[in-house]
């Protein structure tokens, strides 16, 4: 031991014959000695008071956000596809009613498309924050996801033209991939005298 350490233990032993040590809180309850093994040891204490004031790391937070996106169009689905059935039996052959119906059906449409293109940016945003790729998720492929839907909610009357109000929404404009080489350019070999 040394002179340091033997110093420690000494003022630690007067202390505890005081009875300093007698009125501390936590007296009699084992330790909270959790300690997550997949944390790096430098982020623990960190994850630790994140832990103790319940906040949740970015990551999850976002996580589940997009569950809950995903719920909420789900609802929102259902709910229309139960209101149209509704609203379709009262509109019999009326045309200004089945006119009514297929416009609810293009903002529906275009509804769900701008909640599934943002739900596409949030799970962009997670990919590039979760700390593993095995964590990440699959994009939704818009196109055939709304597809489905109008397949799911067809026309009533015909239209000419485009028939796919959401066509300009779900356009992402992504910048040209440049292909090329990354080498650095071979300089000529000059004398420099």
């Amino acid at each position: 031991m040394s002179w340091f350490e033997l110093i420690a233990d000494r003022k630690i032993r007067d202390a505890m014959e005081e009875g300093r040590f007698d009125d501390l809180p936590g007296k009699g309850k084992p330790l909270n000695l959790d300690v997550d093994l997949s944390v790096p040891p430098e982020q623990r204490m960190a994850m630790r008071l994140m832990r103790e004031a319940n906040l949740l790391p970015d990551w999850i937070q976002l996580d589940k956000e997009i569950r809950q996106r995903q719920e909420r169009i789900r609802t929102k689905t259902e709910a229309y596809a139960l209101r149209r059935e509704a609203d379709r039996e009262r509109a019999g052959e009326d045309a200004a009613a089945i006119r009514r119906l297929d416009g609810r059906r293009d903002d529906f449409l275009i509804y769900a498309a701008k909640e599934l293109r943002d739900l596409n940016r949030a799970i962009d945003r997670f990919n590039l924050i979760v700390p593993a790729l095995s964590r990440q998720r699959l994009r939704l492929k818009l196109p055939v996801v709304l597809a489905e839907l109008e397949e799911r909610f067809p026309r009533l009357q015909p239209l000419l033209g485009d028939t796919m109000p959401w066509r300009e929404i779900i356009r992402e404009e992504r910048p040209p991939t440049r292909l090329s080489n990354r080498m650095p350019v071979r300089r000529r070999k000059e004398s420099f005298g």
